[in-house]
């Protein structure tokens, strides 16, 4: 398990954990917010990819549970001067997503191990997956945008790295529709913890919905409620859009890609209702 081998490294070497995170590496020993972070990496990865194999479902709640550690530590810490395990663990990741001729075939380190794990599965996917990472944990933080679309464009990460160039511009409005309802839907369940951590903690926040309250100088609720509204309009655009691909003649990759980003989106209602660290209050 990714989150034993971290609590294996020596306290002095292994980087900053998250608040409320225990130091014991046994298992009866971790705290509660330790236990529900796994259990919440390996639903998100479930829900979000339900027709993925059991070896990439794997992989996939590794790479959530290294971003949502990275960000439950940073998002306490605005200095950016502190060094977090995830840090220490994806340090060797640059080299390895720019030299294809690097050797990983006995990884001694965890960041070697999860890259030899990727790659293995697929080799350009692999890369891409550790490469999207990599611009989340090193993306600069921003407090002004020029628009609501300016800040979902901000929160972004390219969905489509499956396919080559030529065919994510033929999906490209239907991917820019699908994740701006992932982004939509997640702030929207999140946003009661992530204010309440912002005003009680001095946290951090990038919410879509705080994003809303803040310039539209709107109560909470009837922020939720035109995000809700935004939500809806674009599952109705994602819907004409996906017609619309179907009529002019998607290849049989293209097709099956689009399937399951709209699985996807549908999926990450279901994690977003029942995931822990989420906490939805509407009235």
């Amino acid at each position: 398990m990714l989150l034993q081998a971290i609590y294996e490294v020596p306290e002095g070497e292994r980087g900053k954990l998250p608040q409320g995170f225990s130091e014991n590496s046994q298992t009866e020993g971790r705290s509660d917010k330790a236990e529900a972070i796994v259990s919440t990496a390996v639903n998100a990865a479930i829900y979000l990819n339900p027709e993925s194999s059991p070896t990439r479902i794997a992989l996939i709640s590794k790479v959530f549970l290294l971003a949502w550690l990275q960000d439950d530590v940073v998002e306490f810490d605005s200095s950016g001067e502190t060094t977090t395990a995830v840090d220490i663990i994806i340090r060797e990741w640059p080299e390895i997503v720019t030299n294809p001729e690097i050797n990983l075939t006995s990884p001694t380190t965890i960041s070697a191990s999860i890259a030899h794990e990727l790659i293995c599965e697929s080799p350009v996917l692999g890369r891409e997956v550790m490469k999207g990472l990599l611009a989340f944990i090193f993306s600069q933080p921003r407090k002004e945008f020029s628009g609501f679309r300016d800040f979902l464009d901000y929160r972004a990460v390219n969905v489509a790295a499956e396919l080559s160039p030529g065919e994510s511009s033929v999906l490209d409005k239907f991917l820019q529709l699908a994740y701006d309802h992932l982004l939509l839907v997640n702030d929207l369940y999140s946003f009661e913890k992530e204010k309440r951590e912002f005003e009680e903690q001095g946290a951090t926040i990038s919410n879509a919905v705080y994003y809303l309250e803040s310039t539209l100088s709107v109560h909470p609720n009837t922020a939720k409620l035109v995000a809700l509204d935004v939500i809806h309009q674009t599952e109705a655009q994602l819907s004409a859009e996906f017609s619309k691909l179907r009529s002019n003649g998607l290849s049989q990759q293209q097709l099956k890609y689009a399937c399951a980003i709209l699985e996807c989106t549908a999926g990450n209602i279901v994690y977003s209702l029942t995931a822990k660290r989420e906490d939805y209050l509407l009235g």
